[in-house]
């Protein structure tokens, strides 16, 4: 169970909670069942809204997030961490990717992704969560990166700050042949979710969902 504000007056254990959007983040990156356990009148809505439908229905990836493999490599992270998950609607891959307290930059490649359902010569775009700079109207250059074989991604969100973990969340959509990309929605922890989207097929110039 998590807390969604900081300060629970009145709590037994007389404390007050802090990393608080990283609980929301990594409780639903688990794909488990997320307990909002505030007081009354104490839960931040809006917070919990960026994990879930309005229905109460999680928004959660299709596996659990995990440490990329170059965690286990000696020397290759120098500080922090970095997990990845994914979201399969029918047979198109959306990846998501946390990273916290990565001090010194990280290159993240196609090749840290797991699992790699990419076709040889295909391509991604990479954005942050609530992609910032990106609205109606917007050049795709200001809201994604290309991710593909040729080009990586740096991971920096720089050192703990006291008690504050100090975190980024990426996602990772595939581009069609077409050109287009869905980014989903991009307030939500996990922008594409097979609890929203049940099919993703390319359309003339556009997408169908």
């Amino acid at each position: 169970d998590i807390w969604t504000t900081a300060d629970q007056p009145g709590n037994p254990y007389g404390v007050s909670s802090n990393n608080i959007a990283l609980r929301i983040v990594v409780s639903t990156f688990s794909a488990g069942p997320v307990g909002i356990s505030d007081g009354l009148g104490l839960t931040n809505a809006s917070l919990i809204r960026r994990s879930c439908r309005d229905d109460g229905v999680l928004l959660k990836p299709s596996k659990p997030a995990v440490p990329i493999d170059a965690t286990y490599i000696p020397n290759r992270i120098q500080s922090g961490f970095i997990w990845n998950t994914h979201s399969t609607i029918e047979n198109v891959t959306f990846y998501h990717v946390i990273a916290f307290d990565v001090a010194s930059p990280y290159t993240l490649s196609i090749g840290d992704l797991y699992p790699l359902k990419l076709r040889r010569g295909g391509k991604f775009v990479f954005g942050m969560w609530g992609y910032p700079g990106c609205g109606n109207g917007s050049r795709a250059s200001q809201c994604v990166h290309l991710f593909d074989e040729t080009h990586s991604a740096k991971i920096v969100t720089g050192p703990m700050d006291g008690k504050e973990h100090r975190f980024i969340v990426y996602s990772i959509s595939p581009l069609f042949s077409n050109g287009w990309a869905l980014l989903g929605e991009t307030e939500k922890v996990v922008a594409v979710s097979p609890q929203r989207f049940t099919s993703v097929e390319e359309s003339g110039s556009g997408l169908k969902v």
